[in-house]
């Protein structure tokens, strides 16, 4: 009935998309040294190489049909090197991210009094969840079809615009008719 009500609130603010972009530099470094001989983690300069490349490979294996991703950097003193990570190595080498996600939203529900079986929709926040194993994990963990209307970037803005303006009955609800 356009009614809003926070519960509870509770996040991870050092959980997020640099966790994966995290995980993809350590499978990138490890393939660049195991390929070139290399010690890439020592070098500040080979690394930062390897570092820079890591959330362009994230994106580009979270994009639909890319099952794989061929990687090419120079490296100063060695030169052109190509390896290869597949959509797979990426996801299980996160499944324990996803697992303190799926936690964290077990732990609200917790203390909020409430049950899987009550929540009624998903809403995906951050960018992170533009990474097709976020939506399908929780999809499985509420049995839910997570909502796509929102664009994940803005959500928590929009939600603190409409929190904000509770006051003002016309443009809260407005901002409910967007929603």
């Amino acid at each position: 009935n356009g009614v809003l009500s926070t519960i509870v609130t509770r996040g991870n603010h050092k959980l997020g998309g640099r966790d994966w972009d995290a995980r993809m530099e350590g499978i990138l470094v490890a393939r660049f040294e195991n390929e070139t001989g290399l010690s890439i983690r020592t070098d500040s300069e080979q690394l930062s190489i390897v570092s820079g490349m890591s959330e362009g490979v994230k994106k580009q294996l979270s994009a639909q049909n890319m099952q794989s991703a061929k990687v090419s950097a120079a490296f100063p003193g060695y030169g052109k090197a190509t390896v290869t990570i597949t959509k797979a190595e990426f996801e299980e080498n996160t499944a324990d991210l996803l697992e303190r996600t799926g936690a964290l939203c077990l732990a609200v529900l917790e203390e909020a009094g409430l049950s899987q079986r009550d929540v009624t929709d998903v809403l995906l926040v951050g960018g992170s969840t533009r990474m097709p194993q976020v939506p399908a994990y929780l999809q499985k963990l509420f049995n839910k079809l997570p909502l796509s209307r929102v664009n994940p970037d803005e959500a928590v803005a929009f939600g603190a615009a409409i929190q904000s303006s509770k006051d003002n009955e016309t443009y809260t609800a407005l901002a409910v008719q967007v929603v």
